[in-house]
């Protein structure tokens, strides 16, 4: 019981519950703590069993336990994420000793320092996580434009992460998004579909189309009210649904047969493709008269999929899946680092001077693997017509011109044959 409590006055202590909610951890018995998670926690359940299970029993001097996992961090940057989880779990106490790591030269301790920091709702890491997020590689980069949802409200952050939506990089501008939905950014213009969806319209210099079912489904198109290009003629779905316009100032005109009942309808819609996601997802009622096709969510996908293929939209569409995708490959190239400046450019001319350093000719080939042309017949076209064809230098010969080349391969000394069997060798020699 004694441990028990313990336990329980650790995790109230770290995690205290909100006006009108209930305590964080309840004893029931010797054996079992019940953890009711906080309400900021509530769509990170993982991320708040990961400091969960870091946070200290023994909660006398918090300090020494925070310089002991900061300066863990500067000798052990392999362990920055547990240790991070291990500050965090410490709580407010730990501010003020990871900051002295916001400017550190070394890449994990400095980004798990900043996590930490923004994590635990420290304004003064706003500076580093902007160098962050415009002098690292990709995969940290991301990082960075998602801590900044952590901050609390600040102008500064939200004119940056605004910024963020111009950015040439797909996953950057997905990132800065997000960012801004945590902060519930006033900039996002948003629009419940019906009970289907949620259409999320930002403003960007770069056009895209963005699906994804994360929490809940929704469709983000970047650019504002994109156009529709005009003239235009695009279908989808075997001719069951058509764009159509004969000129840029004829009305946009679709066309639709549902497959269930082969009833078809044709409609004017206006040509931008807010008002185009609309039409094709909602449903006709006495409440809202508006036309509409009534189409469900993974149909209007499949159709903005179509026409953005199709050429009617000049914009990118970029589903979940392609966007995780991406985001994978840039933690995988961010986990392998990269070359470091002072040896880049130097290793092909020290190769040169090495004795242990193979030769390769320039057009790649090992030593000893002669070239293969592309076309069989190059060779003999290569050379002038009534030429000579070049002799082969000898065995042993070498170019005065060129350094001899270094041997890598040694062959063993054959072993030397028995007695008898060279003399019997010697005697078949000589009667033959």
């Amino acid at each position: 019981h004694t441990r028990v409590r313990a336990m329980v006055d650790a995790i109230n202590a770290r995690f205290p519950p909100a006006r009108g909610q209930p305590k964080t951890a309840v004893g029931l018995n010797e054996e079992l703590v019940e953890i009711n998670i906080p309400p900021e926690y509530r769509g990170e359940p993982t991320e708040f069993f990961s400091v969960l299970a870091r946070v200290r029993v023994d909660q006398s001097f918090p300090d020494e336990a925070a310089k002991r996992y900061v300066q863990a961090l500067q000798d052990q940057p392999e362990l920055a994420e547990s240790l991070a989880r291990c500050l965090e779990g410490i709580g407010q106490t730990a501010v003020q000793h990871v900051r002295t790591l916001y400017e550190y030269p070394e890449v994990r301790p400095r980004l798990a320092a900043v996590t930490v920091g923004a994590r635990l709702g420290d304004m003064t890491v706003q500076p580093a996580l902007e160098d962050l997020a415009e002098n690292s590689p990709t995969g940290t980069r991301l990082q960075a434009i998602r801590l900044m949802s952590r901050l609390g409200t600040n102008p500064r952050i939200d004119l940056y992460l605004r910024e963020k939506l111009d950015a040439p990089e797909v996953e950057v501008r997905i990132a800065a998004y997000e960012s801004l939905d945590l902060r519930q950014d006033p900039i996002i213009n948003r629009k419940r579909v019906g009970e289907a969806f949620i259409l999320d319209v930002v403003p960007s210099a770069q056009p895209m189309v963005y699906v994804t079912l994360q929490r809940t489904p929704k469709i983000v198109v970047f650019g504002g009210d994109v156009p529709i290009r005009r003239p235009v003629f695009a279908s989808v779905w075997d001719d069951r649904l058509m764009l159509s316009s004969a000129s840029e100032e004829s009305p946009l005109r679709v066309f639709h047969r549902d497959y269930r009942t082969t009833r078809t309808t044709t409609d004017d819609v206006k040509p931008t493709l807010p008002e185009l996601i609309e039409f094709l997802a909602h449903v006709t009622t006495p409440e809202n008269p508006q036309p509409g096709l009534g189409l469900p969510y993974s149909e209007v996908v499949g159709a903005l999929a179509g026409f953005v293929r199709a050429g009617a939209v000049s914009a990118l569409f970029v589903p979940e899946n392609d966007k995780l995708n991406l985001e994978l490959l840039r933690l995988r190239q961010t986990e392998q680092g990269q070359e470091r400046p002072e040896f880049e450019g130097d290793m092909r001319d020290d190769s040169e001077t090495d004795e242990f350093a193979p030769s390769v000719p320039k057009d790649g080939r090992p030593e000893g693997v002669p070239a293969v042309p592309a076309d069989p017949d190059a060779e003999e076209s290569a050379a002038e017509p009534g030429s000579e064809p070049a002799e082969a230098p000898a065995e042993g010969s070498a170019d005065p011109a060129k350094p001899p080349k270094r041997q890598y391969v040694v062959p063993l000394t054959p072993p030397t044959p028995p007695a008898d069997q060279s003399k019997s060798k010697g005697k078949g020699k000589k009667g033959g």
